[in-house]
């Protein structure tokens, strides 16, 4: 320690320690200095590591814009009805997605009564919908993801407002991609309550067409309006096939 050095003079003397500059105007002078000099250089180093560690991972950490529609939709597609859920990814070209995987499940909740209890125990079934289309190359754009009902379909023969239609709690659409720049996976889960189902509409359409200049462009701000469409639904569904759905122990629990 120097008694005549200043403050200044001290944290000038550790500024030009911590980022190796080492002027020469100061140097240390015995056993206790030179060691204080070393803890303040090794500290200086693992400190100045971390900040450029993490100042770097924050731009090179995969960053993505995904919009999911607010609503589910239900309509005809080809004619058979269809589930249909629009994604877009809101920055468009300039953060373009590849490699896109979606997945589309439903979960059920049941009630059942186990013999010489009072108590209804609650049991939950989770199954994949298989989707029309569940991947893409290039994801820059709108994606119109969809499911149809056909026998199939888990939601084949169901009603929504009678057992064991009433049993479905929610869908759960999870989506993943690699980031073109980056090549580092993002994703996006979303999940729809029941009545998030809009049945008898489908999306509006968002694109729009300029030919003589040959451009798509799209209106994001329609991600989730719909139009009333016409959907074949059955009016009575037979489960006689399926005893697991008829048996008597099952109660519906959930409102249509």
């Amino acid at each position: 320690e120097d008694p005549d050095m200043t403050f200044a003079q001290v944290v000038d003397f550790s500024i030009q320690t911590s980022t190796t500059i080492g002027y020469g105007s100061y140097s240390p002078h015995g056993y206790f200095a030179n060691s204080l000099v070393v803890a303040l250089s090794v500290i200086s180093f693992i400190m100045m590591t971390v900040f450029a560690g993490l100042f770097f991972f924050g731009f090179v950490t995969p960053q993505a814009n995904i919009e999911v529609s607010e609503v589910m939709t239900m309509s005809n597609f080809m004619g058979t009805p269809c589930i249909e859920i629009r994604v877009g990814n809101m920055d468009g070209s300039d953060n373009t997605l590849i490699e896109v995987k979606a997945t589309l499940h439903v979960l059920t909740m049941r009630k059942y009564e186990e013999e010489f209890e009072e108590e209804l125990r609650s049991v939950g079934n989770t199954e994949e919908m298989v989707l029309h289309h569940s991947t893409s190359i290039n994801f820059d754009h709108v994606w119109n993801i969809r499911h149809f009902i056909n026998e199939k379909s888990p939601l084949y023969g169901l009603r929504l407002d009678e057992f064991p239609g009433t049993a479905i709690h929610r869908f759960h659409l999870f989506i993943s991609a690699n980031h073109a720049l980056t090549n580092g996976t993002v994703s996006k889960q979303v999940v729809f309550e029941v009545q998030d189902l809009m049945i008898g509409h489908r999306f509006e359409d968002q694109t729009s067409f300029d030919l003589p200049n040959r451009t798509v462009s799209f209106d994001y701000s329609k991600m989730s309006k719909t139009k009333p469409s016409y959907v074949w639904y059955p009016s009575k569904s037979n489960f006689e096939s399926r005893p697991d759905l008829t048996n008597d122990v099952y109660k519906s629990t959930t409102n249509p």
